[in-house]
């Protein structure tokens, strides 16, 4: 590693710390390239990285605007605690503060521990099913 054209790339799950942010500094210390393919917070730039995923704005904003258009105004976040979901909720609760005139963030769960499910018919639509931790009931 080292000259111009040595180059890394990496995926992880959450929490092993593979987000961009974590990896950054390596790259620009090894003086390499990396390329980063996933969607990415769009909250930092460096000339050692290449960032060909999708930003919030480019995956967010029109399916918020359409859910507030078919659904309501009224919006509970729920994410997980690492970077990209708690950048998309602070991302959301400006669109909806935005966007939802007689509503707004009623709810945010960002560390959720629970099951979420969805069950797609051709045709008939989809549901989705939460399982709320014993924490998060009131």
């Amino acid at each position: 590693m080292g000259s111009d054209w040595d180059d890394f790339r990496c995926w992880g799950r959450i929490g092993e710390g593979w987000d961009s942010p974590a990896v950054k500094p390596v790259a620009e210390a090894a003086k390499s390239l990396l390329r980063y393919p996933v969607q990415y917070e769009g909250l930092e730039e460096s000339p050692r990285i290449v960032y060909t995923g999708s930003c919030l704005n480019q995956e967010i904003t029109t399916a918020v605007e359409w859910a507030i258009a078919r659904f309501g105004p009224r919006v509970f976040l729920v994410g997980s605690d690492y970077v990209f979901p708690r950048t998309a909720n602070r991302f959301v609760r400006s669109l909806v503060e935005e966007h939802a005139e007689g509503g707004g963030i009623v709810g945010e769960v960002e560390s959720y521990r629970g099951e979420i499910s969805v069950t797609s018919r051709l045709g008939e639509g989809s549901t989705f099913t939460f399982t709320w931790p014993a924490a998060c009931r009131s």
